[in-house]
Formats: C-alpha cells, structure tokens, sequence
C-alpha cells in the first residue's frame, strides 16, 4: 500500500492518492532531503509529479534510487510488478536528475541518459520516445508557469535517447558521465546477441556480474528495471554490488496477487488441438449473452498433426454463433471490427480475439486498440511457455482498474510460473524468476538458501548472459 507522505492529498476515481499539490514542503526525513527551490515556495518534486502527472509510490523509489547513486552505488535494480507503474518510476529518475531535486545531482556528474533495450519492436521504442518528448514539453511547461525560467532551459541540459536493440551496435559505446537504464533486462540476453555485444563493450555487462570498476572509471552508472528477473537476480554477488529497490503498486492495482486471491485465476488445457477443443468450447461458451471480449493465444500452425489451434478456435467461435476477429502480424488492424460488434445491437455475444506473436510486454491494451479495451474484457486464454514470459503476457490485463477479468492457464492457480511469481513478490524480489531461457526449472546448481515465511527457497548461480 502506498506511504502518503503528505496530509494534503486528493483521490482519482479508483482511490489512488494523486499527486500533491501543496505548497508545503513533503517530508522525506529519511533521505535527509530538502528539496525547496529557495527562490520559489513551490518544491522541485511537486513540480515534477504535477509534470509527470506521477504518484507518491513512483517519487518514493524515484529518490531513493539517486540517494542510493549518490552514496556510490553504480548498478541499481529497480523491481516492480507488471503494469504498476514502472515507466512513471524511470520518468521521475530521469527528470528528478534534470531538475537537481535532491540537490546532489549535480556532484553525480551525468550529462547524458541513455535508455536501453533489448527489445526491437517499434512499438515498445516509439512508445518510450513519446513518453519522454511529452515529459520533457510538460516538465517546460510547469516550470515556465512557476516561473522557474532558469530551471526550464535546464531541461535540454542532459541529453536523453532511446535506443533499442537495432540501434546499438550503431553508437558509441564507450561513454563517459552516462546514466544508462536498461529496460526489461530478462529480454534477449543471450551471449553474442546484439544486447550482450553493447554490454560487453560499454563495461555494463562486467558490472550487472558484480564488476562495477569499469563503468566506475568513465563515472557510469546502469539501472536495471523490469518485473520479471532471471538470470540477473540469481547471481550472490549481485547482493554485495547492487543496490535492490523495489517500487510498490499504489491502490486500486489489480495485479497477479489479486487475480489468485478472488480465484480469477482458472485452468485450461496446455494445448489448443482437437483432443481439447470440447474443454475450450465450454470454457467459451460459459461468457455466452455478455457483450464482452474474450482474448485468446492460439498460433496459427497449419501443418500441426494435432489441429491448427487458430482454425479450431475459429470453428468453436462459429459453432457457438460468436464473432471473432484474429490478431496478428499479417492483421493488426482490428479495431475496426470490434466497433462494428460493438454497434451491432442485436449481438448479445462476445467478440474472440484470436491473438499470436502479439500483446506482450510493454504492449498498453487500450494503446494498442485506442480505447477503454480493459473494460472490453472478460476472459484471457494463454498457453504457457516460460515462466517470465507467461507472466508477460498474462499483465496486460494487470493495472489500475475494477474490472472482473478470468485468466486462463495451465493447471490454473497451481500453474508454475504463476507460483513461482507469487513467490518473488512475496520475497520482496529478491527471488528470481525461473525456468526461463537462462534459469532452469529444475534447479541442481545451488549457491545459497533463503527461506522466509515457511518457505525455502533455492538459488541459482548466474549463467553468464
């Protein structure tokens, strides 16, 4: 639950506490901060959330992660789960640099901000240089408005770029006085991929191993954020080198912890083929008469010997009189198709969305099919795959909203991935995500023991990424 810092708070729709708008001072005691502009009474950090249009929980781990660099941490991680706000998190790092508010940004020495990415959607990219033009125009526009003229041209002082993974070979990468934040740091981390080669090259990868000497040297600094850690996490010396930050969902979010508490969580059969289309129809068929969207992963697999998952959807969906539309690389545009159901009155049925290679993570539902889509739902149907990656996808139904929505799932609530999850945030991230790319389900290489709450939970070494 988030810490009001501030008496002087108003609530959203959802009861989240919004950003404060009081000429008094907040109060971070424990930071040893006073952050008044001493020209103005209007304090740098209300600026900033009224700018960023961020929350207490976001500013809260914002500064603690500049304190933390600032008391000479190189590497960072930032842990949050899925859609909790973790690019407001980034924004109030980045900005709260560019602005000084904790007055001693300026002894960190950073004249640049590099946001990285081993990702090489557009969408994900272009979404991150959107949000950053827009928070830079705002930030100017608050600031001009009180009259913090100096302060505003500060803005364009520090140079930030976003450059995802077809990019990075393209730059320089042997910088000095750089701030860099990696984004989703468990996505294409394989040795000799793109990623790996820029990592190595600019001394981040040494670093993230627990060798911070070379980006110490050039005054670099890397933070790490994402929500689903893997091999990153699984490494003992990463506790000794890194500093671990974790910024908590503020109220009203609906994440993978309140879907299994009021048992939103439910089981599905691991494969769509012939032999399971029975239990998928009546699944299906249990949303009959809402006018509601039910989303459903099904891969296109003409020559499967067990049934083209996406046609036996299709033919559920036609048996059952329901409209579908499919999702896909080769048809993005479905928007229109859902506001021709949506009109038709005298359908009573859902829409199916048949859905493969899309909606993952960083994908925003109501971006992507611009509109209020959460509300739209009633059901999500996924296969599996590896553990971090089923959670990504499963989040894009997580946020801040009140909307009932069923997750379908192997074995349910007893699924792995869904248990082990439940177990990271219950450790406060200091577990790991496992049976992923790089950390096996089976865990035989073990460095340490931790239990908490009952619980014993093992370690893995760190493969080398």
């Amino acid at each position: 639950m988030r810490t009001n810092t501030s008496s002087d708070t108003q609530t959203d729709h959802l009861g989240r506490d919004s950003p404060v708008r009081s000429r008094t001072s907040p109060s971070f005691s424990c930071l040893d901060v006073d952050s008044f502009m001493s020209t103005n009474p209007t304090s740098m950090e209300d600026i900033l959330m009224e700018a960023l249009g961020c929350y207490t929980n976001q500013l809260i781990p914002a500064k603690q992660v500049i304190k933390s660099m600032h008391d000479g941490s190189r590497t960072l991680q930032l842990a949050a789960e899925p859609q909790s706000g973790k690019t407001g998190v980034s924004k109030c790092i980045i900005f709260g640099i560019v602005l000084n508010i904790m007055k001693m940004s300026i002894t960190l020495n950073i004249t640049s901000i590099k946001i990285i990415c081993g990702c090489s959607r557009t969408t994900l990219k272009e979404q991150w240089i959107g949000e950053i033009k827009e928070a830079k125009q705002s930030l100017k526009d608050v600031l001009r408005k009180n009259e913090q003229w100096e302060q505003s041209c500060h803005v364009d002082m520090i140079t930030i770029d976003v450059i995802f993974r077809q990019d990075l070979l393209k730059q320089d990468q042997k910088c000095k006085n750089t701030l860099y934040i990696w984004d989703e740091p468990d996505f294409a981390i394989t040795e000799n991929q793109t990623l790996h080669k820029y990592l190595t090259k600019s001394g981040l990868h040494s670093a993230i191993q627990g060798n911070p000497e070379e980006i110490e040297s050039d005054n670099n600094y890397v933070i790490t954020v994402g929500a689903t850690r893997c091999a990153e996490r699984s490494c003992d010396r990463l506790t000794e080198t890194t500093k671990l930050i974790v910024a908590k969902p503020g109220k009203g979010y609906r994440g993978i912890r309140h879907h299994s508490d009021n048992n939103r969580i439910k089981k599905c059969p691991k494969k769509i083929s012939d032999k399971t289309k029975t239990n998928f129809k009546e699944k299906i068929n249990k949303y009959k008469g809402q006018k509601k969207i039910i989303v459903i992963r099904a891969r296109d697999q003409k020559k499967s010997k067990s049934g083209n998952p996406a046609n036996i959807i299709m033919d559920i969906c036609n048996e059952l009189s329901f409209d579908y539309a499919t999702y896909n690389m080769k048809n993005k545009e479905i928007v229109k198709k859902i506001n021709r159901w949506e009109l038709d009155e005298d359908n009573e049925n859902p829409l199916v969305i048949i859905i493969s290679g899309l909606l993952t993570r960083g994908d925003q539902l109501d971006s992507t099919f611009r509109g209020p889509f959460k509300g739209k739902l009633c059901a999500w149907f996924d296969s599996g795959g590896k553990n971090n990656t089923l959670i990504q996808r499963i989040a894009r139904i997580f946020g801040y909203h009140t909307y009932d929505i069923d997750i379908y799932v192997p074995d349910g609530n007893d699924n792995d991935a869904i248990e082990n999850y439940l177990d990271v945030i219950e450790s406060g991230f200091t577990l790991n995500v496992y049976n992923t790319i790089h950390v096996a389900k089976q865990r035989k290489s073990v460095s340490r023991v931790e239990t908490y709450s009952g619980h014993t939970k093992i370690f893995l070494s760190l493969i080398h990424i």
